[in-house]
């Protein structure tokens, strides 16, 4: 059911009443719909069947947060990242494989490249307007 399931809305509400439903869940066919909404760089997808997912028996996992995590790193959504980082410390995973150890390390970079991108932008804002106001300056001098 879940690896067919192709609208995330209808998993979501199987996975909010599965006794009502008679639904088993399992981690293999959970991890193969978060890597495919994962794939598409589908977050807000991933995160509502993540916060459902308990419910359905499956509590959060080493897995459930790399899928998660790529899809941030994939997507450059670092506020996100930060988010998703802390619910799953909030959730007690806290142990991550090393594939997850790299990928953290491959979204520092990125965000320290993006943060020098910004400043280097922002310093050459702050010179073109140092310029267009000195030849306004020159040009209000000679009339």
């Amino acid at each position: 059911m879940t690896t067919l399931c192709d609208s995330h809305e209808v998993l979501v509400s199987a996975m909010q009443r599965p006794n009502e439903l008679g639904f088993v869940f399992k981690h293999k066919s959970f991890h193969i719909a978060l890597k495919h909404w994962g794939n598409t760089l589908e977050l807000h997808k991933q995160q509502q069947i993540m916060l459902v997912a308990a419910t359905a028996g499956l509590p959060p996992d080493a897995r459930m947060a790399y899928a998660l995590v790529r899809t941030c790193v994939n997507a450059k959504q670092w506020d996100k990242l930060k988010e998703v980082l802390g619910w799953f410390r909030a959730q007690g995973v806290t142990q991550y494989k090393p594939a997850m150890e790299k990928l953290l390390q491959q979204a520092g970079a990125e965000m320290a490249a993006a943060a020098a991108a910004t400043a280097a932008a922002a310093e050459a804002g702050e010179a073109g307007e140092a310029a267009a106001a000195a030849a306004e300056a020159v040009a209000a001098g000679s009339s």
